[in-house]
């Protein structure tokens, strides 16, 4: 399988939001899975020179990498976050509100 294949895990929330969001979601997604695929090969560029010389410099740019796909990450999270909101409340709001 490969890592970051599966656009549809964004697009199972989109018929939740307004039709005007789902290109912020869907652009949000597309870099989260470029940097994804980034980490992933800084991670093997690592391994591979794990007992070199380069390694503290690959380590430094996989950890680098990483900071990025977690910045991306809540960024995408707020997408969402705010892609909800105008669309108001969802189904079971109200059983939830009375318990």
């Amino acid at each position: 399988r490969v890592v970051g294949s599966n656009p549809s895990s964004c697009r199972c929330t989109l018929w939740l939001c307004p039709l005007a969001t789902h290109f912020p979601l869907l652009t949000s997604s597309k870099l989260l899975n470029t940097d994804l695929a980034e980490l992933i090969s800084k991670m093997r560029l690592a391994q591979q020179n794990s007992v070199t010389s380069l390694r503290d410099d690959c380590v430094r740019n996989m950890l680098a990498a990483a900071h990025t796909l977690a910045l991306d990450s809540k960024n995408l999270l707020d997408a969402v976050d705010q892609a909800r909101v105008p669309s108001g409340p969802g189904p079971g709001t109200e059983k939830r509100r009375l318990l």
